[in-house]
């Protein structure tokens, strides 16, 4: 299956939040996508299924949705998976890693899509070489930073950055103020990167292994390997 180009607000409303899909929401319609929709409740949607084959699909599918993936990149992460056996590794050590997953958790990006034009268009560095991949799998203490050539994309990606900084001292507030819903919690810098702002230079770098805990969606990644095993 290729990449979907249709309406993002239509992928939440069906399988909740994405928060890396889209900055818009699906406040002003609160019910399922199709002809014979109901109303959302997020905290039953994944328990009103009643064929087996479609829950395991749809975690595949929220997977796929909320990283920007194709049916293919996630039959390669399971074969890779596969072959590591004995392994504590899982589907989100591999996609949380990606380049384009850590410039949007950086907040270098407002969108996985718009990190992946960011690294297409060679603006990215990878301890200071130049990644056209956004599937480039980081390590740990790699440094991501701005290529420093391209003045007019560092610019953009700065205020990006800004912005989404202002955003996440708001949340932090609401979190002390209990007024912050938990799915926003995504929204804040991981513990495992850490951001470095000087004069000139904008970067990040991963100090840690990736936490479960906090993943952009909570994914049961038991039955996407079940879903693959079938093939």
């Amino acid at each position: 299956m290729s990449k979907y180009l249709g309406p993002k607000i239509r992928l939440i409303r069906k399988y909740g939040i994405l928060p890396s899909l889209t900055v818009r929401s699906s406040k002003n319609r609160q019910n399922l996508p199709g002809e014979h929709n109901e109303e959302i409740n997020y905290n039953t949607i994944q328990t009103t299924i009643f064929d087996e084959y479609k829950e395991h699909l749809i975690e595949k599918q929220k997977l796929r949705f909320n990283y920007c993936l194709t049916d293919n990149d996630i039959q390669h992460y399971y074969y890779k998976l596969k072959t590591l056996k004995n392994s504590q590794k899982r589907f989100l050590n591999y996609i949380e890693f990606r380049l384009d997953c850590l410039l949007y958790r950086l907040g270098f990006a407002k969108t996985i899509l718009q990190a992946r034009q960011y690294i297409n268009h060679n603006h990215i560095l990878v301890n200071n070489k130049i990644i056209n991949l956004p599937n480039y799998i980081c390590n740990l203490y790699d440094i991501i930073s701005i290529n420093k050539l391209k003045k007019n994309s560092k610019k953009v990606v700065y205020i990006t950055y800004l912005n989404i900084k202002n955003q996440r001292q708001k949340l932090l507030q609401n979190i002390q103020d209990k007024k912050l819903f938990k799915y926003k919690v995504q929204k804040l810098l991981p513990s495992y990167l850490e951001i470095h702002e000087e004069s000139a230079n904008l970067y990040g770098c991963i100090i840690n292994y990736f936490n479960y805990k906090e993943a952009l969606v909570h994914i049961d990644e038991l039955k996407i390997l079940q879903l693959y095993s079938l093939y």
